[in-house]
């Protein structure tokens, strides 16, 4: 599994119209569950730094 970074959760919400579900975010990079546990770390932070906005389960660019 590639290392998942913040600005690869950014592009990929920005290629795909600004919006996401977790779902589609989790599928892109990978579906493991360490993956998912990651990626919903990277998510947290994101959001407490004002990058993002997560409504129940679908995460877009603020």
């Amino acid at each position: 599994m590639s290392e998942i970074y913040e600005y690869k959760i950014h592009d990929f919400l920005r290629k795909s119209g600004g919006s996401a579900s977790k779902e589609e975010i989790y599928r892109a990079f990978g579906g493991s569950t360490e993956a998912k546990r990651m990626i919903d770390e990277k998510l947290r932070m994101m959001e407490r730094f004002g990058l993002i906005i997560i409504e129940k389960e679908e995460v877009r660019l603020k």
